[in-house]
């Protein structure tokens, strides 16, 4: 983890490190992660003209198993102590 003292010097620092990483080629791929993205671009589509939910929001409760369940997976909280603290867009993947 990166100490900086504000957020501006994170994205400093998380900026190089992308840049680092454009030049990098993936086992097994035959392009480097720059190359792949500058052909990725032209098929993104643009954002929406209005702010949108990517994700369903669900209140979430542990069961007997000390989980949370959701659509698709589970959580497992061994102590039942941090239900309340677990972001419930983490269920929605």
């Amino acid at each position: 983890m990166p100490r900086v003292a504000s957020f501006e010097e994170l994205n400093r620092h998380l900026l190089a490190a992308c840049r680092r990483d454009d030049v990098r080629v993936v086992h097994r791929q035959s392009v480097s992660i720059g190359q792949a993205w500058q052909e990725e671009q032209p098929y993104l589509r643009p954002l929406p003209s209005r702010p949108f939910e990517c994700c369903v929001t669900r209140q979430v409760h542990l069961n007997g198993y000390s989980q949370v369940t959701g659509r698709i997976q589970s959580l497992l909280d061994p102590d039942g102590t941090s239900a309340a603290g677990i972001d419930p867009h983490s269920l929605s993947f």
